[in-house]
């Protein structure tokens, strides 16, 4: 199995069903479920075998299009544990944003997985391509309601971050920005050919032992190799047309509710083209999964709605 180092933290039952506020209750809500998040049963239901509902926010006018926010769980997680987890459902009203949680495909052992980069998480050799899966959701979403084509997001955790770096690699047309969050991008960078500039933003926990900060060589034909960190944003600001320095920017945020406040750095390489970025937020001393403060989620947000397309 090419990602044996991934699995540790999604063993765990799902012990809350309500707010997380803990770290105890962010990995218990991030480990696995079974369902996906509830909404009216009159909302029609988008994605053919992989059903999924999409959360509207409240107000909504078909004669002004909103932003749309692609949000995808980690490896054998789900999309209510995804939501039990981050809770960005939470502010998409006060920001107008519709919210959908897709599910990834089940593989032999019952987990739940994204077909992202050869690292994580197709172990089976599946081939299922997800890309046209996910692309194809939105697609859907953007016939049935009144969605604004220059303000689709995505966010990703673990492997749903290998998978939102994938996306805006493969789909730079289409995600305006994106998200990821212990993640990584290709290990072979010549993979990742956006064809136009992407809002990025990578947030990593230096003490990560699932999706390590440094990346991780690999032991083939066991795992896979994959970037670290910085590595990855290093990347995105190739891509992107930025400067090749990662700069501290001197900006602070508090990200890990565990965590001392503020413990995050804002990092990134300047210089970019229009509404390109490469920016890193290192979470000092942060786990795989841990709690995400209400400021976080709106500090995400605003990164990610200030990379609407031009």
């Amino acid at each position: 199995m090419r990602h044996a180092s991934f699995v540790c933290f999604f063993g765990l039952p799902l012990l809350v069903v309500n707010a997380c506020s803990s770290k105890s209750d962010a990995v218990a809500a991030a480990s696995s479920d079974s369902g996906t998040d509830a909404v009216d049963a009159a909302d029609p239901v988008f994605g053919g075998d992989r059903p999924v509902e999409v959360r509207v926010p409240e107000g909504y006018d078909r004669k002004k299009p909103a932003p749309l926010l692609l949000m995808l769980h980690g490896f054998s997680a789900g999309a209510l544990s995804f939501e039990f987890y981050l809770k960005m459902s939470s502010i998409a009203d006060a920001h107008g944003f519709f919210y959908v949680a897709p599910e990834g495909t089940v593989d032999h052992a019952g987990n739940r997985f994204w077909n992202a980069t050869e690292a994580c998480c197709d172990d089976d050799h599946t081939g299922v391509d997800d890309v046209k899966y996910l692309t194809g959701l939105i697609e859907e979403i953007k016939a049935f309601y009144a969605i604004d084509p220059k303000r689709i997001y995505v966010l990703g955790h673990s492997n749903g971050g290998f998978m939102a770096n994938r996306l805006a690699c493969d789909r730079a047309d289409l995600f305006a920005a994106a998200v990821s969050l212990a993640g990584a991008v290709w290990q072979d960078v010549g993979k990742c050919k956006p064809s136009a500039p992407v809002g990025f933003l990578q947030i990593h926990g230096t003490a990560d032992k699932t999706v390590l900060y440094a990346g991780d060589p690999g032991t083939p034909p066991l795992t896979a190799p994959y970037p670290g960190a910085e590595q990855t944003v290093a990347t995105w600001g190739k891509n992107n047309g930025c400067s090749d320095a990662l700069v501290d920017t001197g900006k602070k945020l508090h990200v890990d509710a565990d965590l001392k406040s503020p413990e995050t750095s804002v990092l990134e390489h300047s210089g970019c083209k229009a509404n390109g970025s490469a920016e890193l937020w290192k979470v000092e001393g942060a786990p795989h999964i841990f709690a995400f403060p209400p400021e976080a989620l709106e500090s995400t947000w605003k990164f990610l709605d200030a990379h609407a397309k031009p």
